[in-house]
C-alpha cells in the first residue's frame, strides 16, 4: 500500500514552488502556485459555508482552463469526491452524472451551463461559474450569502503558512463517469 499522502504532498510541493508557474490558460493569464494556493483555501471556505463534508461529492464540468485544475484539487484536499464531467456530454448526460453521483457542488463552464436545466438540479447546494468561482445558482438564499461572506472574508496566507488537512489516502476521491456506449454513463470509483 502507498504511504505516501496526496494531500501531504501536494501542500509541499505547493510550497516548494510557490512562485512558480502552475497553469496557463491558452492565450490567458497564468497561475503561480501561490495563486492556485490561495484559491484552494477560497474554495475549502466557501465549501464549509455550503455544509459540505468529507466524502461528499463536488462535480466540475467544463473545457480544459486552469479554474478547472483548481476545483479538481480544492475538491480533493478538502475530502471531498471530486467528480469530472466530460464536457462533450449532452445536457442529459450531464444531470444523469450530477444526479446519481449525488453532487452537492456544481461547477460549470458558461458554454456547457446553456444545456442544463435549473429544475433539475434542486438537490445541488450551489452552481459555480468554472471561469471566475462567482455563484451561479443558489437554491438557498442563505447559502448564497454565506458564499458571498466567505469570499470576502478569505484572506491571503503566506507560503510557509500553507498547510492543508491530510486526508486518507484509501478514502474515495474521485468518481469517473464512462462514455455510456450502452446506455447512461457508468461511475467508477477511484480512492
Amino acid at each position: 500500500m502507498l504511504q505516501e499522502n496526496l494531500v501531504q504532498r501536494f501542500s509541499e510541493a505547493v510550497r516548494d514552488n510557490w512562485e512558480n508557474p502552475a497553469y496557463t490558460d491558452y492565450e490567458g493569464a497564468t497561475l503561480r502556485y501561490a495563486d492556485v494556493a490561495q484559491r484552494i483555501l477560497m474554495l475549502h471556505h466557501v465549501f464549509r459555508e455550503c455544509g459540505v463534508r468529507r466524502g461528499d461529492r463536488i462535480a466540475v464540468v467544463g473545457r480544459n482552463c486552469s479554474n478547472w485544475g483548481v476545483a479538481y484539487f480544492a475538491a480533493i484536499t478538502y475530502g471531498a469526491v471530486i467528480v469530472p464531467i466530460l464536457p462533450d456530454f449532452t445536457g442529459e448526460e450531464i444531470h444523469h452524472c450530477v444526479t446519481h453521483s449525488e453532487a452537492v457542488i456544481l461547477f460549470v463552464g458558461d458554454t456547457i451551463y446553456d444545456r442544463l436545466q435549473d429544475d433539475r438540479l434542486r438537490r445541488v447546494k450551489c452552481i459555480f461559474r468554472l471561469e471566475d468561482f462567482s455563484v451561479r445558482v443558489a437554491h438557498d438564499r442563505a447559502v448564497k450569502q454565506a458564499v458571498e461572506a466567505a469570499e470576502r472574508q478569505s484572506g491571503r496566507v503566506a507560503r510557509p503558512d500553507f498547510r492543508l488537512e491530510p486526508v486518507p489516502g484509501d478514502q474515495l476521491g474521485t468518481i469517473i463517469y464512462t462514455s455510456g456506449t450502452t446506455g447512461f454513463s457508468k461511475g467508477v470509483m477511484l480512492d
